[in-house]
């Protein structure tokens, strides 16, 4: 349990970022894509997308974006800003009631003012009282603190989009649609993204289709570098329906 004091970290931000997308809107925007898509390829007929497809395509989209929408909340409230002043005021502080603590040790240790001493030896008493709860206090806020940086670092827009293609480029190649080939799934993934409204401007200008393929090395390539060089295997929504499917 973290102290009150602590405030909102990154996992707040996140369970209370809202989400745009609706959910008729988006199967409605991501069929349409996928059929004009296949239909101008020629990649043959568009496959067949259950609800549970759709369901689980938009629960990794509203994911990516709700995360995205909490950074950027992050950001405008310079919460990052404030935790490296609230980290200074905290060390600054603790140095301050132990230079109370050495000040009162003095007038302990002068046996000239027995007075003196006696109220010194009450203070020092509640200062360490003191001491003892602030340094808890802290202790509770700084680990609170560095989850929720650590947190922030995994939200890096770069980090957040490499993850949303990973996380796509898994389910449509792996879950639902391993029969069919890199340029469908391309396709597969280009709607999704298209349907969840993450392409920019200056994306939409082209063919969105054509960058996937890039995308899904790219995505490859940061989860090789910053999950499996580490020894651990990626956590993903799903699992494949062929636990021995491999790519």
């Amino acid at each position: 349990m973290w102290p009150r004091s602590a405030g909102k970290g990154t996992a707040d931000y996140v369970e209370q970022a809202a989400s745009p997308l609706n959910r008729d809107q988006f199967e409605h925007d991501l069929r349409e894509f996928v059929e004009r898509k296949f239909l101008e390829r020629q990649e043959g007929l568009a496959p067949e997308l259950s609800e549970t497809d759709f369901q689980e395509l938009f629960g990794i989209s509203e994911e990516y974006v709700r995360n995205l929408n909490a950074t950027y909340s992050m950001k405008k409230d310079k919460i990052t800003q404030d935790w490296k002043r609230r980290k200074k005021l905290m060390v600054k502080i603790t140095k301050e009631i132990w230079s109370c603590r050495r000040f009162v040790a003095a007038s302990i240790a002068d046996t000239r003012w027995p007075a003196t001493a006696l109220l010194s030896k009450s203070i020092d008493k509640q200062l360490a009282r003191f001491l003892s709860r602030v340094t808890r206090e802290f202790e509770g806020i700084s680990d609170h603190q560095r989850l929720s940086e650590s947190m922030f670092r995994a939200l890096a827009r770069k980090y957040l989009r490499h993850s949303f293609v990973a996380e796509l480029d898994h389910y449509i190649g792996l879950v639902a649609f391993p029969h069919l080939g890199p340029k469908q799934w391309n396709i597969l993934i280009a709607a999704t993204m298209s349907a969840a409204r993450t392409f920019t401007k200056r994306e939409q200008a082209g063919d969105v289709v054509e960058r996937i393929a890039m995308a899904r090395s790219r995505a490859n390539a940061f989860i090789n570098r910053e999950i499996r060089d580490r020894g651990d295997a990626p956590v993903f929504r799903t699992k494949p329906r062929n636990l021995s499917a491999i790519r």
